[in-house]
């Protein structure tokens, strides 16, 4: 008995959309939820309240940041590189994205293929964000003075900018 070719054709449309259905892409540092690099990348997202220690007062008056004998808290402004990068570039994605959905149902791509595809071509919005500067805090007059030539999160050490990557679920 002969198969039938467009049949076929419709069950691997089925199944691989049905496996598109099933997956989920999560753009960002990966890492354990006490990890170093995953904290500092939540307050460069997200910004901070941070409690000043005896600690820590010292440690700024000896760098050349004297706070205020009544500063209790020391707040760090939001740097978000993912959600920004995400907003500013929505359209692109979803124009990649439909594309990539396309060549799986011409049967040129594999569901798991074209998530692969759409993850790094995010990836690569993100880090390309971040590389034309995008991401742009306001800074104060100490940080001002102390800055490097460098973006924002390439300073840390932790180089969050190159740690972006992403994941399927």
């Amino acid at each position: 008995m002969r198969k039938n070719p467009v049949k076929e054709d419709i069950a691997r449309i089925k199944r691989e959309l049905a496996a598109l259905n099933g997956m989920k892409i999560r753009i960002g540092i990966q890492g354990d939820e006490g990890s170093e690099v995953l904290m500092i990348a939540k307050v460069h997202e997200f910004g901070a309240t941070i409690r000043v220690t005896p600690k820590m007062r010292a440690f700024l008056h000896h760098i050349g940041l004297h706070l205020k004998a009544d500063t209790e808290r020391i707040n760090i402004p939001e740097r978000s590189f993912i959600r920004k990068s995400y907003e500013a570039s929505r359209q692109a994605i979803n124009r990649f994205a439909g594309e990539k959905i396309s060549d799986v149902i011409s049967g040129k791509l594999t569901a798991t293929q074209a998530v692969e595809r759409i993850g790094a071509y995010c990836v690569q919005i993100t880090q390309g964000f971040i590389d034309e500067g995008k991401v742009s805090p306001k800074v104060s007059d100490f940080t001002q003075a102390h800055k490097t030539q460098h973006t924002t999160l390439y300073q840390t050490g932790t180089h969050i900018r190159d740690r972006i990557t992403f994941i399927v679920e």
